[in-house]
């Protein structure tokens, strides 16, 4: 009877054991996925994040095929645009109508805080809006003399 207590204990701890172990390999796993994208930030319909170098990365849920589309505002000095691109969801070109990605990505080339405004619209008809977010960027500079983009903020006007 002894024997087989020990043997459920055994069975119990190696479990937990398996338990643990998976547990600390995806929170390590989890850091590094974050580490590649530094400070990152959610809401509805878009992902800003800026990784370990001057840049901050935006991508924004959008459907051209309704008319609207992403526009980027008067970008300030301390900030580049370098690219705003779109990319469809549907990657057979099968489904009419599908939605997909607008990414923006701005450099930083001066310390400072900056606003943005990205702007969701329809450039015929009266150029309705069907929404505005404003990024803030706040740019640093680093000990080394390198720019980092120290904090990042979305708000919805």
């Amino acid at each position: 009877m002894k024997n087989n207590l020990n043997s459920h204990i055994i069975v119990i701890i190696a479990l937990v054991a398996i338990v643990v172990v998976g547990f600390v390999a995806g929170l390590v796993a989890g850091s590094a996925a974050a580490s590649k994208r530094g400070n990152v930030l959610s809401g509805d319909g878009w992902l800003v994040y800026s990784r370990k170098d001057r840049k901050a990365y935006v991508e924004l849920d959008c459907n051209p095929t309704t008319g609207f589309d992403w526009f980027v505002g008067e970008v300030p000095e301390g900030l580049e645009l370098v690219s705003s691109k779109y990319a469809s969801s549907d990657k057979s070109g099968q489904r009419v109508g599908a939605g997909g990605t607008t990414t923006i990505v701005l450099k930083a080339k001066s310390a400072g805080h900056y606003s943005v405004d990205l702007v969701y619209r329809r450039n015929w008809e009266g150029g309705e809006t069907g929404r505005v977010l404003k990024l803030q960027v706040d740019v640093m500079g680093s000990s080394k003399g390198r720019l980092v983009i120290n904090g990042l903020k979305m708000t919805e006007e």
